[in-house]
């Protein structure tokens, strides 16, 4: 009887290590054919947030206002800007019915070249909120965390005439020179 309850005190005792904290998401985003997809895994603790978000929800509340609060609630939070400062449209939310404790939705934008990210996901549900985000656009791979003190990232947009300018540079300095050299062989 000792070892059982010894046993059983051990694995109450492993779960709060092993759980997974309410106010940490991760969000991977990358790019398909012709959108930015971002597949996130929620806490429980979502849905506290939508109901917090959309006043209007409550125990009556369908499925599909939930799901359209939940839209909304990510469209306002989880904005990605393209070069012009223009927000990418957020296209669906796809709920991905994973067989883990989270929740699992991959999110869907129009295909444009991301210059910042905003999200201020869960951030109305708890003021230690961490955003985990893995970035792998253009072959490139970053990893970064958001929070409620550091909301967004904006990255440097590399401009394809800015090394441009530097070869034309070159150019008349080599087309000077030969000038030069021309004219003193007269």
């Amino acid at each position: 009887m000792r070892q059982v309850l010894i046993i059983l005190g051990l694995i109450f005792s492993l779960n709060p290590i092993l759980a997974h904290s309410p106010n940490e998401v991760s969000f991977s985003i990358y790019e398909k054919d012709t959108f930015i997809l971002v597949d996130a895994e929620f806490p429980w603790s979502l849905r506290n947030a939508v109901f917090m978000f959309d006043s209007t929800l409550n125990k009556e509340s369908t499925f599909q206002d939930i799901q359209n609060s939940l839209f909304l609630y990510i469209q306002v939070n989880l904005i990605l800007t393209d070069e012009a400062g223009e927000k990418l449209e957020l296209l669906k939310v796809t709920d991905q019915k994973g067989q883990s404790h989270h929740e699992e939705y991959q999110i869907t934008f129009e295909k444009r070249p991301i210059q910042k990210i905003r999200n201020t996901l869960l951030f109305n549900f708890s003021s230690k909120q961490k955003n985990f985000h893995l970035l792998e656009i253009n072959g490139g791979k970053t990893e970064f965390v958001l929070t409620k003190d550091k909301p967004e990232i904006a990255f440097k947009s590399e401009k394809p005439f800015k090394y441009l300018f530097y070869f034309f540079g070159v150019l008349i300095v080599i087309f000077g020179y030969l000038l030069y050299q021309k004219s003193k062989a007269f």
